[in-house]
């Protein structure tokens, strides 16, 4: 569909040019055969991800255009234990509208919660509050006296800005000048990605609406739906 809208706008632009400028023009059925042609020249060379949509089938069926899909391959999501002597920080963000919410946890290698948090935050683009959310992990665990931290995200934009394998957009400078400033006080400290299908518990947590919200949540409010997504990613589910 969007390769349709995309043919069409192209060629209605340049036809609305020629006749603005004197030059030769088409004829609409014309035009609507270039456009058309233009569709199946690119669907020819194009390979669809998975089965293609119900929209996408229905065009193609109605202009006898084929689709070509390829399957998509699968990958083991687990979460991964940490050694005994690193503790795990794993955080997320997410924002709905004008909503916004971070959240985290600090899980051993036995699946044991040193600490977590989950806080609503002003809206803000999605690689920053998931750098927000690393700072203020950073800040519990220190808070902690952990020493040895292991940082998860499923932001591959984020962990790449704080390793310097990209340039650090400029409305998230002060960021990570105070993250890179935190991590001095770790002994060790590694940052990598992980899928969300391996970061369940603190996308629970960054949920503006999850019922337990505060910097650090006291053990006596942490809901049983939590403890059981901590638990199936401790057993590698």
């Amino acid at each position: 569909m969007r390769i349709a809208f995309s043919a069409a706008i192209y060629h209605i632009w340049g036809e609305r040019n020629a006749r603005i400028h004197g030059e030769p023009h088409n004829h609409k059925q014309a035009l609507l055969r270039r456009i058309l042609g233009c569709i199946r020249d690119i669907i020819l060379f194009l390979k669809l991800p998975d089965e293609p949509s119900s929209r996408n089938f229905w065009f193609a069926k109605m202009l006898k255009f084929p689709l070509f899909t390829m399957e998509r391959p699968h990958k083991e999501c687990i979460w991964v234990k940490p050694d005994n002597t690193v503790i795990k920080l794993n955080l997320d963000a997410s924002i709905v509208g004008d909503n916004a919410g971070i959240g985290g946890l600090l899980p051993n290698a036995n699946g044991i919660l040193m600490g977590l948090y989950s806080i609503n935050v002003a809206p803000k683009p999605i690689h920053i509050l998931k750098m927000e959310a690393i700072m203020h992990g950073l800040l519990l665990a220190k808070s902690k006296g952990i020493t040895d931290v292991w940082i998860e995200a499923d932001s591959m934009d984020a962990v790449r800005i704080i390793n310097g394998e990209f340039d650090c957009p400029w409305q998230a400078i002060p960021m990570l000048k105070k993250i890179k400033v935190i991590l001095r006080d770790f002994d060790k400290w590694f940052l990598t990605h992980v899928w969300r299908e391996a970061n369940s518990a603190a996308d629970y947590l960054s949920k503006f609406d999850c019922p337990c919200k505060g910097m650090d949540i006291e053990s006596m409010a942490i809901l049983q739906a939590l403890l059981d997504l901590v638990q199936q990613d401790f057993l590698g589910t």
